[in-house]
């Protein structure tokens, strides 16, 4: 018997250190379940958690907010009941279901909404839907992959939240929630997700130093396009201030009636379409760092195939950014394509005029603001330095040379972009005196 107890004993021993070495790994994850319930909010106030590795994206400059159901402005019990309501509007106002007094949405700004994860390691979202429509609810990786995914059904009049729950597989991590559906038709409350928690740190200001961004575009084929072709638009972000950007917004201007969006890629996960309008495709890039890589969005659109005469496609984007200063906006680069005819990309990308005893270069097709390089070659293969410009408001350079000192012979004369990388070159020709007639 003792024996048996003895063995008891160091079998309930080993079972317990068992046990507590096994909470081992859990601790060295770091990691919790975080809920929110939104009753911490005030109506139409942005979402701001106060924890860190989840963020409440914004969508093309518009943020996830609360809703305050007993401020008697939405179609949701109040103050506690549907009863509570006056009879004569109950059935009609009274068909969203919340849990609580607060919950969030994005207003009547954006159709969808994006929840990111800063820290990794993320293994399941979930979350309480009332929606009006089918409502898609999408969980994507750090390469952003499709991790998991599911459709909310309708669930008015029900009186309930339908719960959904996304979990990545083994070997994967949740980085950001995507949730798509009808503008203002439908609501989220009591989230939960696992998060990693990070040592405290003491807190650090950020920097008020602005970005400075660019966007170049441009199209493939340069040279026109026939109808139902599929043109390809690529847009390249660059910060090449001194801050950090939280973000940029670009909005693509486009013609419905010449082109239909077929799909989109990017070279950073963080990046994606936020809206497809009736004439505009709004993107997000997501932060874009002082002195990082460009952040690249590849745009594939269909030429209609029921054109029957030609048309030209011109177009220019605009873009603003969020910093840790004041922010800013611009345009990119004048972009036109050629639809039902082919023309010469590069004839008037940048034109040479005669001015007395001067040559005048001029181009058009830089970005706004643009510090551009120029510099003419030789007949010998040297290259003379003639300084750099500044593209205008309207993506304008302009640059006269004085030709009275040349000696005859065949020249080039170049502009390069020092944003967009476009380089673009004119030859020119200086006649011996007898020749021009000295």
């Amino acid at each position: 018997m003792r024996v048996r107890n003895r063995s008891g004993r160091a079998g309930m021993l080993i079972c317990c250190l068992w046990l507590i070495l096994g909470l081992v790994p859990t601790a060295l994850a770091q990691s919790t379940v975080l809920r929110l319930d939104f009753e911490d909010g005030a109506d139409a106030a942005s979402v701001l958690v106060n924890s860190p590795g989840i963020l409440f994206s914004e969508t093309n400059g518009s943020s996830w907010v609360y809703g305050d159901t007993q401020l008697d402005r939405y179609n949701a019990p109040y103050p506690e009941s549907c009863e509570d309501r006056p009879e004569a509007v109950r059935a009609s106002v009274c068909r969203y279901a919340v849990s609580g007094r607060f919950f969030a949405w994005m207003g009547f700004a954006q159709s969808s909404g994006r929840i990111d994860f800063t820290q990794g390691n993320v293994s399941f979202f979930e979350a309480g839907f009332s929606t009006a429509d089918p409502l898609r609810v999408e969980a994507y990786g750090r390469a952003a992959e499709l991790v998991a995914s599911t459709t909310v059904a309708p669930n008015l009049d029900t009186g309930a939240l339908t719960r959904v729950r996304l979990e990545a597989t083994p070997g994967q991590s949740i980085a950001s929630v995507v949730v798509s559906g009808q503008l203002g038709r439908w609501l989220m409350d009591d989230l939960s997700v696992d998060l990693p928690i990070t040592q405290p740190q003491a807190p650090t200001l950020p920097e008020n130093k602005p970005a400075l961004v660019s966007v170049t575009q441009q199209v493939e084929p340069a040279q026109g396009a026939q109808p139902g072709d599929i043109v390809q638009f690529t847009l390249v972000a660059k910060n090449h201030g001194s801050g950090d950007a939280r973000e940029v917004s670009i909005t693509l201007p486009y013609d419905p009636t010449l082109l239909q969006l077929l799909d989109a890629q990017f070279s950073n996960s963080r990046a994606w379409v936020t809206e497809v309008g009736a004439t505009t495709v709004h993107i997000n890039t997501g932060p874009l760092p002082k002195s990082s890589d460009a952040i690249t969005s590849t745009l594939r659109f269909a030429v209609n195939p029921g054109l029957s005469e030609s048309r030209l496609f011109a177009t220019r984007l605009s873009f603003t950014w969020r910093d840790n200063a004041s922010g800013g906006e611009g345009r990119g680069n004048a972009l036109q394509l050629p639809i039902g005819q082919v023309l010469d990309a590069a004839s008037d990308a940048l034109t040479v005029n005669e001015d007395g005893a001067a040559l005048v270069f001029e181009s058009t097709l830089f970005e706004p603001g643009e510090p551009v390089a120029t510099w003419y070659n030789t007949p010998d293969g040297r290259a003379i330095n003639t300084g750099t410009v500044t593209a205008d408001a309207d993506g304008r350079v302009w640059l006269r040379l004085s030709t009275a000192e040349l000696d005859p012979g065949s020249y080039t004369f170049v502009t390069r972009g020092l944003w967009s990388s476009f380089e673009f070159i004119a030859p020119f020709q200086i006649q011996p005196p007898q020749a021009r007639g000295e």
